[in-house]
């Protein structure tokens, strides 16, 4: 359990520092699915599961320019990081 906090905090510093999301498709289709449930203009859209993209599409509704939720974005994987790894060290 002492591990998982610092190790949390190394791996948030250091995704802090990129830009945005590395282009894989993945990544790249739930981000514009996001944006465009959020009203952004896009037609980058796809057909995939929308779960993940509704839970971020607030961020990009709340900034004027999409690049700016990236550290949205990073604090959401964070605190999902965060929340399974307490979740398993407190249900063992």
């Amino acid at each position: 359990m002492l591990f998982v906090l610092p190790l949390l905090a190394l791996v948030l510093a250091n995704l802090l520092r990129v830009a945005g999301p590395a282009y894989r498709s993945d990544e790249f289709a739930n981000l514009a699915s996001a944006a465009a449930i959020a009203g952004k203009v896009n037609g980058l859209s796809d057909s995939w599961h929308g779960g993940y993209s509704l839970l971020l599409s607030p961020f990009f509704r709340l900034v004027p320019n999409v690049l700016e939720a990236w550290p949205f974005v990073v604090l959401v994987n964070g605190l999902a990081v965060l929340v399974s790894c307490l979740w398993r060290a407190l249900v063992k």
